[in-house]
């Protein structure tokens, strides 16, 4: 189980820090060959799950110097006893020895007594004190002393400014030159696969407020009586990403005793660009999700209203499987569903 939470939380970790982050599995090399593949079966690989994990995890966004994150996950991690992510080296060759030194105590204190995912957390506190670490050297250039900012980050926060700058003037440029409706967010579908729901109501209801929030259409599908739980999404990039960052630290349900709880057992099934063979066009409807144009099934009223708002469905197999045909990810339907492929 621990295992297979793991793999859980570092696909969702990598959906959510996206293009900023470049994370690397060290040991076991099943688990990332598991990553790039984007699935993950626990009870197929048994020898590993008495084994530590060694992570790497590089962090490069824009505006800041890149900094790798070196951590050791214990066999019980995450939810055991004294299971606490190991932070055991943080590296920054544009800030130095006591930067780096300074950080890793900072981050040590953020994983003591963590046993429940944290890996999210970890992350944004490297983030922020990298954003501290370049605003303080932008203020050393212009004048004010800081003795704990290196002067190779001085100079690596000189040369992102004006290379940021640049790509300003660069995108200034091109938004002149494109018209006004291709100016809209990159658009991306989302799959994701719940096991349970303890409160339905609650549950479901604190979802489609995010959807709306969030700008984002799809649908909440149950299927069988014992459901199938799907979360069908489409939208801007952002908002995706921002969805599924509430997903994991936010309480959503409640445990076998009644008390909240956070999401620990979601997959991420898909989650890319909306691919042209499968959708042929995206415009904003009433909530800015994925309107009409899916290929030829899509062209029904009823499939064209797919991601134009965000609902909540009981099923068949069937219906199942039409809404995720209509999406283009009707690949995925066994990871989704566990049933044969439908005729």
């Amino acid at each position: 189980m621990e295992l297979q939470r793991r793999f859980d939380e570092l696909l969702a970790l990598g959906s959510i820090l996206g293009p900023d982050c470049t994370l690397a599995v060290l040991h076991p090399p099943e688990l990332q060959a598991a990553l790039l593949q984007g699935e993950f079966d626990s009870s197929s690989c048994p020898h590993i799950t008495g084994e530590h994990t060694q992570l790497s995890l590089v962090l490069h966004p824009p505006g800041v110097p890149p900094a790798r994150l070196h951590l050791r996950l214990q066999p019980a991690y995450p939810g055991g006893l004294d299971a606490a992510p190991l932070v055991e080296a943080v590296t920054c060759d544009a800030l130095g020895r006591q930067w780096e030194q300074q950080a890793l105590q900072q981050l040590q204190a953020v994983a003591a007594g963590e046993s429940d995912e944290c890996l999210y957390q970890l992350a944004e506190a490297l983030l922020a004190l990298l954003g501290q670490a370049a605003q303080a050297a932008r203020v050393q250039l212009g004048g004010a002393q800081h003795e704990h900012v290196q002067p190779a980050a001085a100079q690596h926060a000189q040369q992102r400014q004006q290379q940021e700058q640049k790509e300003q003037q660069q995108q200034a440029q091109q938004a002149q030159q494109v018209p006004l409706q291709h100016q809209e967010p990159p658009q991306q579908l989302c799959l994701l696969k719940l096991d349970h729901m303890h409160s339905r109501s609650s549950y479901s209801r604190l979802i489609r407020r995010w959807a709306a929030e969030l700008g984002l259409g799809g649908r909440l599908l149950f299927c069988g009586s014992s459901p199938i739980i799907l979360i069908l999404l489409g939208g801007a990039a952002d908002g995706l990403k921002e969805f599924l960052l509430r997903m994991r630290t936010r309480n959503v349900d409640v445990d076998s005793k009644g008390r909240p709880c956070r999401e620990r057992m979601m997959t991420v099934l898909a989650l890319g660009d909306c691919r042209a063979e499968s959708c042929t066009a995206w415009q904003a409807c009433g909530h800015g999700g994925l309107a009409s144009a899916c290929g030829s099934a899509c062209r029904s009223d009823q499939n064209s209203r797919l991601f134009a708002a965000f609902e909540e469905e009981d099923v068949s197999v069937a219906q199942l499987a039409a809404h995720l045909q209509t999406a283009g990810l009707l690949q995925h339907w066994a990871d989704a569903t566990g049933l044969p492929p439908p005729g």
